[in-house]
């Protein structure tokens, strides 16, 4: 379990580390949580109605369900990166990328799974 935190926090820095991404919407409460522990909530523009940790960031808007986003209300929040890892609708994902908005749809149903999604970034 430790190296798996270890790795999801490596991923998690690589993908936020990148300059071009300074509006970042996390669709699941592991993903949000991630960015916090990284210092990295500055990023941050916007979560599911699921993300309650931590408390700060339940001041952030709510753009959809967990896994759902609500892409008019991303539109609105001129998010540049929406990552989920959860399974999220394709409509919802087609529109965000036809958008340019950068999508990220993480695998986490096993340890290899994060290492490639590092090696993807």
């Amino acid at each position: 379990m430790k190296n798996t935190l270890l790795l999801i926090m490596l991923f998690a820095a690589l993908l936020l580390s990148a300059r071009e991404y300074k509006r970042v919407v996390s669709l699941t409460p592991a993903v949000t949580e991630i960015i916090y522990t990284l210092d990295a909530g500055k990023f941050l523009v916007a979560r599911s109605d699921a993300c309650d940790y931590p408390n700060e960031v339940k001041n952030l808007p709510v753009v959809g369900k967990i896994g759902k986003p609500d892409v008019e209300k991303i539109l609105q929040l001129k998010a540049d990166l929406v990552i989920s890892d959860m399974s999220v609708p394709a409509a919802e994902w087609d529109m965000l990328k036809r958008l340019n908005i950068k999508t990220v749809l993480l695998s986490s149903d096993k340890i290899s799974a994060y290492c490639r999604n590092i090696r993807i970034i």
